[in-house]
């Protein structure tokens, strides 16, 4: 028991951090409906813009921590690594921004959404003004983080979303300024802008000025970032595809399927990150597990599953009936009210599974290699559920949806636990026979 205790608090404190963005993603959403139903349908479908932004973030993070060892110590880290990481971050924030305005018709013209036109164009003109500090913030969270500023760093994202949130409701309520969307993207640049603002005071006790080396081996360490941040990203770039096809299909069932599409992602987002923060506690002990005494690893896994599993039921279905309750208010308790309230029930009883992959994913990067999480990655996505979620729409339009994707979770969830669980009996096997011999 003291060890579930000690997953709970740990992932919650984890949470806490970066669960944050999650409620401001929920605060608009209700906001934008506040205003007028339209804005929040566009916030709906610009979703897999914000993943992409995401994924590009972890990239960066990643590229990070694979590489810090080499250019950071447990004290103190170079100002001039700093700036050239904070301005390499903002380099590619701003050409994601550009790419994105280029693409701006295109998307427009892919999700049907010509009638919000003008409310996902003034999102996309102005993600030039988040998403550069949004990848800054990305660094140096991570820096703090890797210097042991885990609580501090922990507590100024917590602080900074205070402060976007209550610039969304300013913008959105108090002070309309500026278009609804626009209003969003500026409290979102302004979280970032806090982090970055805030983690480089936090930091700067532990920064030399000294300058920055020119050797072959430095060249070696860019290399090598460049190499995680591109890997990862097109690691996860099926899941970007499938995402834009998700939206796509659900913003052909109707405005009101569209308008709970906005709710259910967001709180997708939130049980998924609830799943990654108790991971991120996990992941450590599992791999001393594998260094250890891999005998003990089926029986922790089992562990973590089923309090996975337990964790996310209650979660999704507190939010799920947080959902059901607004839906059947906002629809009267009409047939379109039940059949939105299925969707929900369906779609986030899906969530729960699909945090429980991204476990076992995240553990075939470390039994395996990155290479076989990928390959699973593309076949989930788009052999398995791009026809899923196609098929469902055909035969029950929104339903369909709903169940294909849950129908995807579940079978990607055992074809990832089985290839975990074989590559364990696999390896104690081979460690008996060792033994024996």
């Amino acid at each position: 028991m003291s060890q579930e205790k000690s997953w709970l608090s740990n992932g919650l404190v984890v949470f806490i951090s970066s669960g944050v963005i999650a409620v401001k993603a929920l605060l608009d959403s209700f906001l934008l409906e506040s205003v007028d139903q339209v804005f929040l349908q566009a916030f709906a479908l610009v979703f897999p813009v914000i993943i992409l932004s995401n994924i590009a973030s972890v990239s960066i993070s990643n590229a990070v921590i694979g590489t810090a060892s080499s250019w950071i110590d447990k004290e103190r880290v170079s100002g001039s690594v700093i700036v050239l990481s904070i301005s390499a971050a903002a380099l590619l924030g701003l050409s994601v921004s550009a790419g994105l305005y280029v693409l701006q018709s295109s998307l427009i013209e892919w999700f049907g959404a010509q009638q919000l036109g003008t409310a996902i164009g003034s999102f996309l003109d102005h993600l030039a003004l988040w998403l550069p500090l949004q990848f800054c913030s990305a660094v140096l969270l991570q820096i703090a983080r890797y210097l042991g500023l885990f609580k501090s760093s922990g507590l100024l994202q917590v602080s900074s979303g205070a402060v976007g949130m209550l610039t969304s409701v300013v913008l959105l309520m108090w002070l309309p300024l500026l278009p609804p969307l626009v209003s969003v993207v500026v409290s979102n640049a302004i979280i970032a802008f806090c982090s970055v603002c805030t983690l480089l005071y936090m930091m700067k006790s532990r920064i030399h000025w000294q300058a920055c080396e020119r050797e072959p081996a430095q060249r070696g360490v860019v290399g090598k970032a460049l190499s995680i941040c591109s890997t990862t990203f097109l690691g996860q770039s099926a899941a970007v595809v499938f995402i834009f096809f998700i939206t796509k299909s659900v913003s052909e069932q109707g405005e009101a399927m569209v308008a709970v599409f906005a709710y259910l992602t967001r709180l997708e987002q939130l049980i998924l990150m609830l799943a990654v923060a108790f991971m991120n506690v996990m992941l450590p002990e599992v791999a001393k597990l594998i260094k250890d005494e891999q005998a003990d690893l089926q029986n922790y896994l089992k562990k973590a599953q089923r309090f996975l599993l337990i964790n996310g039921v209650i979660v999704a279905c507190l939010l799920t009936g947080l959902l059901v309750m607004k839906i059947n208010l906002e629809y009267s308790m009409s047939e379109q009210a039940w059949t939105l309230s299925l969707v929900s029930v369906i779609w986030l009883s899906g969530t729960v599974l699909q945090g429980i992959t991204v476990f076992y994913s995240q553990l075939l990067n470390v039994l395996l290699s990155p290479k076989v999480a990928v390959v699973l990655n593309l076949f989930r996505f788009t052999l398995l559920g791009m026809p899923l979620v196609y098929a469902g729409s055909v035969w029950a339009d929104a339903i369909g949806i709903a169940t294909g994707l849950l129908m995807m979770h579940t079978i990607s969830l055992l074809i990832y636990q089985h290839k975990v669980n074989q590559h364990i009996v696999a390896n104690n096997g081979i460690s008996r026979a060792g033994l024996n011999t």
